[in-house]
């Protein structure tokens, strides 16, 4: 679906040209491309560090490598692209940069989880993970509910304190999306069934969606909102959009990234929605 051409107007939509792959990435799995994951990413890891005036042309290489890697698992891919194009940072700031995007890459990819179904996650981040240079390591960011790895967990060996600092992180963070509808949206997910919300407050908000040390909340917004675009369910991207703005976004750049999707899905071409484009909310 990807290319060379659509990956350089990606990276170029007004007011989220530093954030584009973070909607991109979210999108494309939704759309169940998991091949095409890699690809977006590896591009904005070669945008964010080398000063390409061509951006197709990078786009291309871009490409090219990820391909290459995905037929042969022999071959490492590079960190540059390529050594002849100069660099928008100093060399010392290079992985340094990469690492931040690559983690947010990734921590795109588990929060849609819950929004996209958990098989089409693993299957974006196995195809990210075999096409990412190896100096780019994924680690540990959470803190585990338990005070050490043991087979046998014991009331003594839940970190009670961490399960405190979520649930109070959660709140804050439902409120903020939320904001003065929150207690009504809580009320209403509580009486369609008790369990719903109690799993959506300690499961999803608390432990995943708040966590913003690699994703801030303006960007898990926008990750949202593109997987709920596709997935045709108005009553929650409304809330989302919404909820973007909440989190800081400005109505421009939430629109970029409502066109954004849209110009993704419809270059998948099987993508609809049951009262027509027309009909899908916008800020």
């Amino acid at each position: 679906m990807l290319t060379a051409e659509r990956l350089a107007e990606l990276a170029s939509y007004e007011h989220i040209q530093d954030s584009w792959y973070i909607p991109a990435i979210a999108c494309i799995s939704q759309l169940n491309l998991p091949e095409d994951a890699p690809v977006i990413c590896y591009f904005a890891l070669q945008r964010r560090v080398l000063n390409a005036v061509d951006l197709v042309k990078l786009a291309q290489q871009c490409i090219d490598t990820v391909r290459r890697a995905q037929q042969d698992p022999s071959y490492e891919v590079p960190q540059l692209v390529s050594e002849d194009l100069p660099l928008l940072c100093s060399r010392n700031d290079v992985l340094g940069m990469q690492q931040t995007l690559i983690d947010q890459t990734r921590e795109v990819i588990l929060k849609i989880s819950v929004m996209i179904g958990m098989p089409k996650s693993i299957n974006a981040m196995m195809a990210l993970k075999a096409a990412t240079p190896k100096c780019l390591m994924a680690t540990v960011h959470r803190t585990t509910m338990l005070e050490s790895d043991t087979s046998e967990v014991t009331p003594n060996s839940i970190n009670v304190d961490q399960l405190s600092l979520e649930i109070n992180r959660g709140t804050h963070f439902w409120n903020a999306v939320y904001s003065k509808i929150s207690q009504r949206v809580q009320t209403q997910i509580y009486n369609a069934y008790p369990d719903l919300w109690n799993y959506i407050f300690h499961h999803i908000y608390s432990p995943l969606l708040s966590y913003t040390d690699i994703l801030p909340g303006k960007e898990t917004s926008f990750a949202a909102i593109a997987c709920m675009i596709p997935q045709d369910v108005n009553p929650q991207l409304k809330g989302h959009l919404k909820g973007a703005l909440n989190n800081g976004a400005s109505v421009e750049q939430v629109n970029s990234v409502r066109q954004l999707v849209l110009d993704m899905c419809e270059w998948k071409g099987d993508v609809t929605w049951k009262d027509g484009k027309e009909s899908i909310p916008r800020v």
